[in-house]
């Protein structure tokens, strides 16, 4: 048998990897020469001691402002928002005239609050302490208060508000019709005319004064 033919004779060794991991078993040569090449870089001294790093207080109060911020900032965004949606509702609810004044809508024709006329489209205007409230011959209109009557006005009547204090309420009828529904305590509502003043009880009356200020008084409900 030919020798250069057996194919035993060019199989490399295998090397055992043990030394790789604990330096037991035969080393490689390879191995070996980059060991050497590469000991002079090896570090055999001991740790060195680093000192503790004490956090700045004024560095973390700034981390923490920094982080607070954006979520101040969207509190502040939701806050303006619900102020200006309840801004817009509120402008556009009608105004209450509770404790100030009258609530005034026309029921024919359009009566004025002194130069300003009511029609049925704009919905209740205010008749406040000092202003004066007019029908012509083809209009009429309707007051209410929540806390203290309601009151109808005839066509061709002028009416002004003269008080609207706690426990006083004061009209002067100085022509006209008015037709009077009141539930406010007895004696808190009060109706000057010309020629007399009207004091309520607690009742549903009629006033009417002519053109030459003399009044009547009917009485339809109480006393």
């Amino acid at each position: 048998m030919d020798a250069g033919n057996n194919p035993t004779e060019d199989r490399p060794s295998i090397k055992s990897d043990e030394y790789l991991w604990d330096g037991s078993g035969e080393p490689d040569l390879e191995i070996q020469r980059l060991e050497a090449v590469l000991g002079k870089f090896r570090h055999d001294s001991p740790t060195p001691g680093f000192p503790e790093i004490v956090p700045d207080r004024r560095w973390t109060f700034f981390l923490w402002r920094m982080r607070l911020f954006p979520a101040l900032a969207t509190a502040a965004v939701a806050v303006a928002a619900v102020v200006g949606v309840t801004f817009l509702v509120y402008r556009m609810k009608p105004a209450s005239t509770t404790g100030v004044g009258w609530d005034v809508s026309s029921v024919e024709g359009t009566p004025r609050i002194g130069p300003k006329t009511i029609s049925g489209k704009e919905g209740i205007r205010r008749l406040g302490v000092g202003q004066t409230l007019e029908t012509d011959g083809l209009s009429r209109a309707s007051l209410q208060a929540d806390d203290t009557g309601k009151i109808d006005v005839d066509p061709s009547t002028r009416l002004r508000l003269l008080s609207m204090a706690s426990g006083h309420k004061r009209l002067a009828l100085d022509r006209g019709t008015i037709h009077a529904f009141i539930w406010a305590p007895p004696g808190q509502f009060v109706v000057d005319t010309p020629s007399a003043v009207t004091v309520d009880l607690g009742c549903a009356y009629t006033l009417h004064v002519d053109d030459t200020g003399a009044g009547i008084v009917r009485t339809s409900l109480g006393g």
